[in-house]
């Protein structure tokens, strides 16, 4: 609507993205952003079935003052309920940035940010944060993002594997499988 599209030409210009940065990031993360490298990226980053019919959202991107990149999504919420499902739809965002930064040359994640501006009559009942899907977000962290994730069998010894039970014999037949050698 008319409404939808005015905000998001104002979001759009520079300036506004600059003054919308410096007013809404944490101090600890403003104080490490070089503000005068805050643009607007390519929505390309979003994943396709969020960016076909559905035109708010905008993505600034922004260097640290070492260089580095940010991405900073600011998704403006046009509908009059809240979604319920938003903080996993950031999620799938925030793996769709990613992979695209990567994709495109990048050697490591950046730091990506989400900001959904919602503007309903309905009171907001949902996680507002990736933290509230989470019975244990700080279980979640430390098994899910800082526990190694690959379980390398070229590097493990067989008599590791018979340690396993159940367990070993697959490993070993895939490892073998590698090496062309089952027995």
């Amino acid at each position: 609507n008319i409404h939808d599209e005015n905000f998001k030409h104002n979001f759009q210009r520079e300036d506004v993205a600059r003054d919308f940065v410096k007013h809404n990031l944490p101090k600890r993360l403003l104080d490490k952003i070089d503000l005068s490298t805050v643009t607007i990226a390519s929505t390309e980053f979003i994943p396709s079935k969020y960016r076909g019919s559905r035109r708010a959202d905008i993505l600034y991107s922004a260097k640290d003052k070492q260089g580095d990149d940010i991405y900073i999504l600011v998704h403006l919420e046009g509908q009059s309920r809240h979604d319920k499902y938003m903080a996993i739809r950031i999620w799938e965002y925030h793996v769709a940035i990613a992979r695209e930064h990567v994709r495109r040359g990048g050697s490591k994640v950046p730091l990506i940010l989400t900001f959904v501006l919602y503007h309903g009559k309905e009171k907001w009942t949902s996680a507002e944060s990736i933290a509230d899907l989470f019975k244990d977000f700080d279980l979640y962290v430390d098994v899910a993002l800082r526990s190694p994730f690959l379980v390398n069998l070229s590097h493990v010894e067989l008599k590791a594997l018979q340690n396993q039970e159940a367990a070993a014999a697959p490993q070993m037949i895939k490892k073998g499988q590698a090496r062309g050698d089952f027995c």
